[in-house]
């Protein structure tokens, strides 16, 4: 049996296999879009890799002089850091103000930089990049807010993990997250771990649910136990992500992924990664949740102003005259 769809024969829909549902699900979705052909087949892709395998690697996705705007950035914060309340963390410090750490551990510690875009516009922008808005918004068919971001200097070396027991959506499957190349990465600087098809695995208890949070009485090591058996008995093999500058591997909220290990100390491996919701599922900045948010709009993505810092807020513009 056949019907006409979209100016074509197709099949039946009540009629498929529950599999080939779930395949037309994306097709219908795909053949909706007002693209050429060539986008649809990059689009149909993307999709079916999402769903199969829980990422995708959007490949020269971000110009440079926007990453080397955000580098600049970067430094400038580093070498002044005494006039600046952005954030840090490692193993030193944990959500410490840079003005308040010591620059002799900077690097070595795997510091990473919490919430810099908001002092950064180049920041917002590499965030709120419009080729991972346009994927998300197929994936989540809504605006896109972004929750939080991370600025890594080295290898994080972190525990295989998912990211939906840490970074808390209202719905947590309504959890996305981008991980950007700011230089060439080195596969021995500690480059990301990740495991295809990790998404689909059990969830583990915490002991007070699949969130890590007050009460919860397992450990992280337990949790990454828990990840590595069950990829083990499933087969599936852990890989390791090599970009170039500029590159993006967009993850689903549940992919298993970490670090590896760092085997030359005396390379960089600087990266930002975002973790993004919807609006109605992240509807107030974590940092204060009882305040109304300000919300500024960049590429059609939303952000929410600190409302701990509102001095802070895009005090690096060198990223303003940058699409």
């Amino acid at each position: 049996m056949f019907d006409r769809r979209h100016g074509q024969l197709d099949f039946k829909r009540k009629r498929l296999p529950w599999i080939d549902e779930v395949r037309y699900a994306i097709e219908d979705h795909v053949r909706a879009q007002p693209i050429d052909a060539a986008a649809r087949a990059v689009l149909r892709q993307r999709l079916f890799d999402w769903m199969a395998h829980g990422y995708v690697v959007l490949e020269s996705a971000i110009e440079h002089e926007l990453v080397d705007a955000f580098l600049a950035d970067i430094d400038e914060v580093l070498g002044n850091h005494r006039a600046f309340s952005s954030l840090v963390l490692s193993d030193k410090y944990d959500h410490v103000k840079i003005r308040d750490a010591d620059p002799a551990f900077f690097f070595g510690q795997r510091m990473r930089f919490v919430d810099l875009h908001h002092a950064s516009v180049a920041g917002k922008k590499l965030s709120l990049h419009r080729s991972v808005l346009d994927f998300l918004g197929h994936v989540f068919r809504s605006e896109i807010v972004m929750m939080q971001s991370l600025t890594f200097l080295e290898g994080s070396q972190q525990l295989l993990h998912q990211d939906h027991a840490y970074v808390i959506a209202e719905n947590p499957s309504h959890l996305a997250a981008a991980w950007i190349a700011l230089e060439d990465i080195d596969p021995r600087a500690g480059p990301l771990r990740y495991v295809p098809g990790s998404h689909a695995m059990p969830m583990f208890d915490w002991g007070n649910g699949i969130y890590r949070r007050s009460g919860s009485t397992a450990t992280d090591q337990q949790f990454a136990a828990h990840i590595e058996g069950h990829c083990e008995a499933a087969g599936l093999e852990p890989r390791t992500f090599c970009p170039k500058k500029g590159d993006v591997f967009v993850w689903h909220a549940a992919l298993a992924h970490g670090g590896s290990p760092v085997g030359d100390t005396s390379l960089t491996r600087k990266s930002h990664v975002t973790h993004y919701s919807m609006p109605r599922t992240f509807r107030r900045h974590y940092r204060d949740p009882s305040k109304k948010p300000v919300v500024e709009r960049v590429n059609g993505g939303l952000v929410y102003h600190d409302p701990t810092d509102p001095a802070n807020e895009n005090r690096l513009q060198r990223g303003e005259r940058l699409p």
